[in-house]
């Protein structure tokens, strides 16, 4: 009776745990958009400007500045997932120009972690929002992000996953 009962919950625990799948996305802003926009989408993903007043598009990404056409000298946009919750795999900061790299900010810290220009992996996990921003150099300052690696977690489980759960829930019958 217990190993049956112990069976019916590992059952349980290996449903639900592949119930919640991840999908991994390379976002490479590589779709030309109109420049002057305050939100860039592309595959579920939104940046949009926090401080300042506009997007550019860049032909090694997305970027942002200070300077003509903004109204601030700390600039930062925010990545959101519309379907939730997602992990920030890693990215590349560009210098577009001035740049002296760039520092990002979570929902699970006010602590700015700084990179330099390059491409950086940093394996944060269930992020609502990250906030990304230029280091500004000593005078008009541009930063460049591009190739963005994220995992989003599905709210709804796909064909396979149902198709697993199904098994676990038959395991209860067995």
């Amino acid at each position: 009776v217990i190993l049956k009962i112990s069976n019916k919950i590992l059952s349980i625990l290996f449903t639900m745990l592949l119930s919640s799948v991840g999908h991994a996305t390379v976002l490479t802003f590589d779709s030309p958009f109109s420049n002057f926009n305050s939100s860039y989408s592309e595959s579920g993903y939104t940046f949009s400007v926090v401080s300042g007043n506009h997007l550019d598009y860049l032909s090694n990404g997305l970027a942002w500045h200070d300077g003509p056409g903004n109204s601030t000298v700390d600039n930062y946009a925010t990545m959101t997932y519309s379907g939730g919750l997602f992990d920030l795999i890693g990215f590349e900061f560009t210098n577009a120009y001035g740049s002296l790299g760039g520092q990002i900010i979570t929902n699970l810290s006010s602590s700015p972690i700084t990179y330099g220009v390059g491409t950086h992996t940093v394996n944060l996990v269930g992020l609502s929002w990250v906030g990304f921003s230029a280091i500004n150099g000593p005078s008009y300052t541009w930063i460049g992000l591009d190739n963005v690696y994220a995992v989003a977690f599905s709210q709804v489980p796909e064909p396979s996953a149902l198709a697993l759960m199904g098994l676990g829930l038959l395991g209860f019958v067995v």
